[in-house]
């Protein structure tokens, strides 16, 4: 993969061409998939608890307790924390967000209308000025 410092100067030459819509940054988020991943996750490693204590037939009869209850919500909590952060690695296409975020700045730097534009002020008006008016 190439350094993010060659995309940059790759972005400077022309960024309105690795500008996304927000249609493009959700498909580059890949949101659906993420959620499937996770909740296969979840799921998988619920039953893989309920199935090795025993507790799968006191969750068909309803018959839960406090310590199904504890046991399996810090393993589900667990297992959600750890399929997010692998589904973020397989799914989200974060070169394109980050060419996307490095023209925006880019942009935001030629255009001082674009919205939310960083406003430059004028020399004289910094806060540490060396010019004396």
């Amino acid at each position: 993969m190439r350094d993010y410092k060659d995309v940059g100067l790759e972005v400077q030459k022309d960024p309105y061409f690795y500008l996304l819509s927000e249609a493009d940054k959700q498909r580059s988020r890949n949101i659906p998939f993420r959620m499937l991943f996770d909740l296969g996750a979840i799921g998988g490693s619920a039953v893989y608890f309920l199935t090795r204590h025993n507790q799968l037939n006191s969750v068909k009869t309803l018959s839960i307790s406090l310590n199904l209850v504890f046991g399996l919500t810090w393993r589900v909590l667990f297992a959600a924390v750890i399929s997010d952060q692998i589904s973020r690695r397989l799914f989200v296409n974060s070169y394109k967000l980050k060419q996307n975020q490095m023209a925006n700045y880019e942009c935001r730097k030629i255009m001082v209308q674009w919205p939310n534009a960083k406003q430059l002020p004028a020399p004289h008006q910094k806060q540490v000025s060396t010019f004396l008016v």
